[in-house]
Parts: structure tokens; sequence; C-alpha cells
């Protein structure tokens, strides 16, 4: 049987994704974008463990004076 007899034969086998292409592009985000989020998860850890806000309402500003 051909590649095309295959393909009419059986149109949604043939339409399925490459597991093994899909399993690789997954594998590689999940390895750049692992420290990524790591620090964004310690940066909002931090930040609620302090309980700082960085501009609270009604803060003075300090701005430079320009001439």
């Amino acid at each position: 049987m051909t590649p095309a007899e295959q393909r009419a034969a059986h149109p949604l086998i043939a339409d399925a994704p490459d597991v093994r292409l899909n399993t690789a592009l997954w594998r590689f985000w999940r390895q750049v974008l692992m420290p990524v989020t790591i620090a964004c998860a310690a940066i909002a850890g931090a930040h609620w463990a302090h309980q700082e806000v960085l501009n609270p309402p009604g803060a003075r500003q300090n701005r430079r004076k320009t001439r």
C-alpha cells in the first residue's frame, strides 16, 4: 500500500500530530522556561513574605530636579 493509499484509508491517522516532535518541543520549552518560572516565584514569594509595597499611595516621591 502506498503512502497516498494509506492516507486515503485512514484520514484521521494521516492528520495526527507528530507525537515525538510535540514531546521534544514541550521538553525544550519546559527546560528553557523553568529558570524564568523559578525566578518569578522567588520574587513573588519575597514580596509576599516582606509585605512591602514599592510605591505606596501617598508616599513622598523623590524626584531629581532638572534645569
